[in-house]
């Protein structure tokens, strides 16, 4: 394989590992709820984010034009409550800051903006909105989790496209693919949600608690993968079937 057409395969490998994770994103049922209405030829914007890794403090925001805007939002629960929205000073940001007591928590709620002494609900015709609350995990960690994650995918994609090479680097690849997929749902998952549930210095979680069977599906599939590129006659298309399969698994489980 010339140098140009290994750099033709790497450039394919890198855009299509973007756009499976682009388009995996924009359809994850944890995307905010965002969206724009109008009051008075002005628009106001909002943002609600449907999961959150914080502190102690969940924030919903409102931007908008008008400097006389006022929001609120109805907390439901034991015992509902209603919190107003305050300004930030900046960029005529409104934020809602609902404190929490503990972690993980669920906060369902509806926001409204405060129209001529009447409520107008947004988003418009929509039930409660719901927002799960997660304790914060260290950067690193979730730095961790992603490279190892979106480094597997990369390389069960380049993987794949060794089916239209001379196949040299299959072996090698297949390798790194199965020790990244290792490292990312044997230690850095359980890591991850080990901070996310707060039993860090508190409880003893149960595995269950800490390994995610999604997570460890890329690890199971890719041993099993191995061994096939290993052992069948015709590798470059056990590869192909592997990081197509490997796709599949990201599209579905994540």
């Amino acid at each position: 394989m010339s140098k140009t057409q290994y750099i033709i395969i790497w450039i394919s490998t890198a855009i299509l590992t973007f756009l499976f994770g682009y388009f995996n994103s924009s359809t994850s049922q944890f995307q905010p709820v965002t969206g724009t209405t109008g009051i008075d030829g002005k628009q106001v914007s909002y943002s609600f984010p449907r999961k959150a890794n914080i502190s102690d403090t969940l924030r919903l925001m409102l931007i908008s034009d008008i400097d006389t805007l006022k929001g609120i939002a109805f907390l439901d629960g034991k015992i509902p409550k209603q919190i107003s929205f305050e300004s930030t000073g900046k960029n005529k940001t409104l934020v809602c800051t609902i404190p929490l007591s503990k972690l993980p928590d669920t906060v369902t709620y509806r926001v409204a903006i405060i129209k001529n002494d009447s409520l107008l609900f947004i988003p418009q015709n929509s039930s409660n909105l719901t927002t799960i609350c997660m304790a914060k995990v260290p950067s690193q960690i979730m730095q961790a989790f992603y490279f190892t994650l979106f480094g597997g995918l990369l390389l069960s994609i380049r993987v794949g496209l060794e089916y239209f090479t001379d196949g040299k680097k299959i072996k090698k690849l297949t390798l790194f693919t199965t020790a990244l997929f290792g490292v990312y749902g044997v230690l850095f998952v359980p890591a991850k949600n080990t901070f996310e549930m707060n039993f860090l210095n508190k409880i003893i979680a149960q595995p269950n608690q800490l390994f995610e069977l999604s997570a460890l599906s890329y690890f199971a599939f890719w041993i099993a993968a191995s061994i096939a590129i290993f052992k069948v006659k015709h590798q470059k298309l056990a590869a192909l079937i592997a990081g197509i399969g490997t796709v599949i698994i990201f599209l579905i489980v994540d």
